[in-house]
């Protein structure tokens, strides 16, 4: 354990077996001299691809992956992806390539070289800003854990022999240390991962409104709203020819009327 760290312990992540890990963003630390349980539930997540939007990349899809360079079998990834763009970028502005990423295998950035720290550090500070342009979209098939911990303290007083015994027995170069429950709480950790159920959660998207929908649902509202039309037009061509034939019932009346009353003087 490095004499700066802050905290005692070790950082536990869950991850497929044809994934890399990233430690400086996912995980969960684990105390030293605790005795750690965590119980793991395995998530899938099956994304569709464009035109649904964000879209997604097939996990075969590593040509641009300096990863999957140095790990055969590798499956996509958004991070290492991100990752990749990042160094690209660096090659490209500053001629030399990171040490901490994979690369095409150019000459290694020296940080004691103004030039070189300058560049990389501008370089930094956009990837980090999200001002670089990198076509990295989630992955269309992805695997993650979901894990909740518990802990307690670890090794006990009583306990200590028979764990001191095991210790030995595991780590020979041990027995020539003067081990003590409190030295073994500050340098080890005792750590369970497990399922509590043989099952798992999946999650799929799909495409909820097709094209073909759509064209339907045009489709029905142009002919309600033409049906409608035509449906008003003829009631005022009903209406027109109701109309002209009260007008005219009325005024044959009135003339008859009048014929009567003038035959009557």
């Amino acid at each position: 354990m490095l004499a700066l760290t802050e905290t005692v312990g070790l950082k536990v992540i869950l991850h497929d077996q044809n994934e890399i890990p990233f430690p400086e963003d996912d995980g969960m630390i684990v105390s030293a001299g605790a005795h750690t349980q965590i119980i793991a539930q395995r998530l899938e997540v099956e994304r569709a691809p464009l035109p649904v939007k964000p879209g997604c990349r097939a996990e075969q899809d590593n040509s641009s992956n300096y990863y999957s360079q140095v790990i055969p079998g590798l499956r996509y990834q958004e991070k290492t992806c991100w990752r990749s763009c990042l160094q690209k970028e660096i090659v490209r502005r500053c001629g030399c390539q990171s040490g901490y990423y994979p690369g095409p295998g150019v000459g290694v950035c020296q940080h004691r070289d103004p030039d070189d720290s300058n560049c990389t550090d501008t370089v930094q500070l956009q990837y980090r800003s999200g001002e670089l342009q990198c076509d990295c979209l989630p992955a269309c098939h992805e695997t993650s854990f979901k894990a909740v911990a518990s802990n307690a303290l670890w090794p006990t007083g009583h306990a200590w022999d028979l764990i001191k015994a095991k210790l030995e027995v595991y780590f020979p170069y041990l027995k020539d240390r003067n081990m003590t429950v409190g030295w073994a709480r500050e340098n080890f950790a005792k750590v369970e991962v497990f399922y509590p159920a043989l099952n798992f959660e999946k999650v799929t998207q799909s495409q909820a409104y097709y094209e073909l929908d759509l064209l339907s649902d045009i489709g029905g509202v142009l002919g309600f709203w033409i049906g409608l039309s035509v449906a008003s037009l003829l009631e005022l061509v009903e209406f027109a020819i109701l109309l002209f034939a009260a007008l005219f019932s009325s005024g044959h009346k009135v003339t008859a009327v009048k014929k009567v009353k003038d035959e009557e003087k």
